[in-house]
């Protein structure tokens, strides 16, 4: 296990990775913000269009839409995308 000193804890570099998907993120509208966000904290479609009173449909158009704008190929990309932009994952803490 490595363990990180004080200095490399406060001090953060921003990769081109994070940079690319914060520019990607940004220029979302604030409902594909929504989907994409509850992408990384987990919630299946199903949850997702029943959160934002829409059909299951809608959430997966919404998906297919965030995947081509965001030039990912999975989901697993959207959500990195996600957390490379600052998007926080809820992890449960032990």
């Amino acid at each position: 296990m490595t363990y990180l000193t004080q200095a490399a804890m406060t001090f953060h570099r921003i990769s081109g990775e994070e940079i690319e998907a914060r520019r990607l993120v940004a220029a979302l509208d604030p409902e594909e913000r929504r989907v994409l966000t509850d992408l990384v904290h987990g919630k299946s479609l199903q949850a997702i269009a029943a959160d934002l009173g829409i059909f299951q449909f809608d959430a997966e158009a919404a998906k297919s839409k965030l995947l081509r704008k965001l030039n990912a190929a999975t989901t697993a990309d959207l959500i990195r995308i996600g957390i490379y932009a600052g998007l926080e994952p809820d992890i449960p803490c032990a």
